[in-house]
């Protein structure tokens, strides 16, 4: 984080993440877990297609594909062959939980499962920051060339605000990707961002878009509330949207 937390008068979003991460909601499981977050989204957008979904004793009949663990975040991984796999499971299952990283309590307790999942491409990867069920701003990650767009394998991320107007914020770890909104449904994202978001003070809506809007997953405390922003006041902008 960088500073000292001040968790009794919270005004980052950092400090936000913190407090939360303190309070433990028990609905945030569900939601977390890769697996069981599809079954949440009631025809609202379309789930990302499975191919699996379940112990790591599956045996894969084609390659490639990719595979994520259902309880752990920033793990996916692109499966070319069997070797791969092999190397999957292996790190899979000597895998500490993964909450005790940042103390993300919300994937305390989830069942470790993998996701298997067809390699998508053409796809935009939208992020939506939701406040209070509202959308904010958007962050659009820009994939490396003939790079699956649902595997880690980021070149650069932009933020738009809810109009589709880039706005001058960076997150530090990603160089700047896209400075003109590409060609999405605005309007619908918005929408779908909106109505996944309500149950909750706050939580990022990440979508897939093609000439559909694809689910991809909930996540609640982004960059386990130690992302940080140039200019470093924006954290204190999103601290501000909560409060009010």
């Amino acid at each position: 984080m960088g500073y000292k937390p001040d968790l009794d008068n919270p005004k980052t979003i950092n400090e936000w993440i913190a407090v939360w991460k303190l309070e433990d909601d028990p609905r945030l499981k569900h939601y977390t877990d890769k697996i069981t977050a599809k079954d949440t989204i009631n025809g609202i957008v379309e789930a990302t297609p499975t191919i699996y979904a379940g112990d790591i004793n599956w045996k894969p009949k084609s390659y490639p594909f990719i595979a994520k663990p259902s309880d752990r975040s920033g793990e996916t991984v692109i499966i070319s062959d069997n070797r791969d796999w092999i190397r999957f499971k292996a790190r899979f299952l000597s895998l500490p939980p993964y909450w005790r990283k940042n103390y993300e309590t919300n994937y305390r307790g989830i069942s470790k499962r993998v996701l298997i999942e067809p390699i998508l491409q053409g796809m935009i990867d939208v992020k939506v920051t939701c406040i209070h069920g509202e959308p904010k701003f958007m962050e659009i990650y820009s994939p490396r060339k003939n790079a699956p767009v649902n595997a880690p394998q980021k070149e650069g991320s932009s933020f738009f605000d809810t109009d589709g107007r880039f706005m001058d914020v960076k997150n530090v770890r990603h160089p700047i990707g896209l400075k003109t909104l590409p060609g999405i449904d605005l309007d619908n994202i918005l929408e779908a961002a909106r109505k996944l978001s309500e149950p909750f003070k706050f939580v990022r809506i990440d979508l897939l878009i093609n000439e559909n809007i694809y689910f991809g997953e909930y996540s609640f405390w982004v960059g386990g509330g130690y992302t940080k922003y140039n200019p470093p006041d924006f954290a204190q902008t999103i601290g501000s949207w909560i409060t009010k």
